[in-house]
């Protein structure tokens, strides 16, 4: 699991998303402590101002006239009662902030001589009384112990408002969320269309080039990677015609050399120089195979890879080689069905050869498909493993000339398995040996 998102879009995401969410909760604190505690709002020194003056004339006056006038004083901004009873007129429940402004409210008041002083939300009665939900109330007790309490329900949203907070940021952050995910996938898509674009050409050098659409950086971009594209490909094809040119003006000095070697008298040396002259042809053929193998432009359709693997499997065992298959009767997949035949037949050729038996394994997963060959050979060391797909490498102590090697079989497998978009892994037999697993996508 990965806590930090591996994509651009979702970092650039998550970064705006947090730098959101901080904002708005920071914003949102402070805007409930500054409307707790702003002192110094006119509404606030109002307020205070009527608590001293209507307090001062409570304490004036005698008790049994107190409940009517503080009943005579209210009015629709605060209700005033006088409670004649020594404990608290009511259970408040505190907010946040309610202890500060209580000092505060206690200094403005200190003249008056008060007992004590609370503030906070009244408790409904009952579930069913609407209009004493969220009261804010401030309870003073009076030098002669009664009670003098304050209360006001124009503020009685206050205790929501962290649930109105929470479906603000919920509303606001859904839809800021919405845009910004619309907005990065928008921006980085052309990212994404630069990746598949130098998949494909990893797989074919004549790939169609980007769409060269957009904002001017895209475009340049596009641009550049076009050019790059078109002089890797013009590099390529110029080196396979010359390595096909080459190795086919060859042929006619060699025609020449063969019919020469008949004027030697001694027998020895005559064969030895048709030997070399028939290695020399074997080199150019697998040259030229090699090259046009670069340039090839075979069309694909959909066969059945499990016929063709057994066919081929077949055809070596009735040549008298130990060749076994494993795996689906049938398997349908779109490739360049003479190219696979090829690359599968060198594989199989050099297990035969220098591992004795070829053992062929077919498998099917959910995005890949994975032909083994495994032999009982002497393998190939693991420093070696990476030299063997170089054109005309051989090892020699197990492909030598005598064989009839030139070093291409593994090459060419690899240049065609990759065109479709695979690739060709060596890895150790259990008990000895080599296996080769070729992986296709699916």
């Amino acid at each position: 699991m990965h806590l930090v998102p591996r994509s651009i879009a979702n970092r650039t995401t998550v970064v705006l998303l947090v730098g959101l969410l901080l904002v708005m909760i920071l914003s949102g604190v402070i805007s409930h402590f500054v409307v707790q505690e702003d002192k110094d709002s006119p509404n606030r020194w109002q307020q205070i101002e009527r608590i001293h003056a209507v307090t001062q004339v409570l304490t004036q006056i005698a008790t049994e006239q107190r409940a009517q006038l503080a009943e005579h004083l209210s009015n629709d901004d605060i209700r005033i009662q006088w409670f004649a009873a020594t404990t608290p007129p009511a259970d408040l429940r505190k907010d946040w902030g309610a202890e500060r402004f209580e000092s505060f409210l206690s200094e403005r008041l200190s003249g008056l001589q008060l007992q004590t002083i609370s503030i906070g939300h009244l408790q409904p009665v009952n579930n069913d009384n609407k209009a004493e939900k969220g009261m804010i109330a401030i309870a003073l007790q009076l030098s002669d112990q009664s009670w003098l309490l304050f209360s006001s329900d124009k503020e009685h949203h206050s205790h929501n408002w962290l649930l109105q907070f929470i479906t603000g940021l919920v509303v606001f952050g859904g839809g800021i969320t919405l845009l910004a995910v619309l907005t990065t996938r928008r921006i980085i898509k052309p990212l994404q269309t630069f990746a598949e674009a130098a998949q494909r050409f990893g797989i074919n050098v004549d790939a169609p080039p980007l769409d060269e659409s957009g904002p001017s950086e895209i475009q340049r971009a596009a641009q550049a990677f076009n050019q790059m594209q078109e002089r890797i490909r013009l590099f390529v094809q110029e080196r396979m015609q010359m390595i096909a040119a080459i190795s086919h003006d060859l042929k006619t000095p060699l025609t020449r050399l063969q019919l020469r070697t008949d004027f030697i008298e001694d027998e020895t040396q005559r064969q030895k120089a048709l030997d070399d002259l028939k290695e020399m042809q074997v080199i150019l053929d697998s040259t030229l195979s090699f090259a046009k193998e670069h340039s090839n432009n075979e069309a694909r359709t959909q066969v059945d890879l499990a016929v063709l693997v057994q066919s081929l499997c077949d055809d070596y065992a009735d040549a008298g080689h130990t060749v076994n298959y494993q795996g689906d009767d049938h398997l349908t997949y779109h490739c360049a069905p003479v190219s696979i035949r090829r690359a599968l037949s060198n594989i199989i050729n050099n297990a035969v050869q220098y591992g004795e038996r070829a053992d062929v394994e077919l498998k099917q997963y959910a995005h890949r498909i994975t032909i083994n060959v495994a032999d009982t050979g002497p393998g190939i060391p693991q420093d070696k493993r990476e030299q063997v797909f170089s054109p005309f490498y051989r090892l020699e102590k197990s492909r030598n000339r005598e064989t009839g090697g030139t070093g291409l079989g593994l090459a060419v497998a690899r240049t065609i398995v990759r065109q479709h978009g695979g690739d060709i892994e060596l890895t150790d037999r259990e008990n000895g040996g080599l296996i080769v697993t070729i992986t296709l996508p699916q």
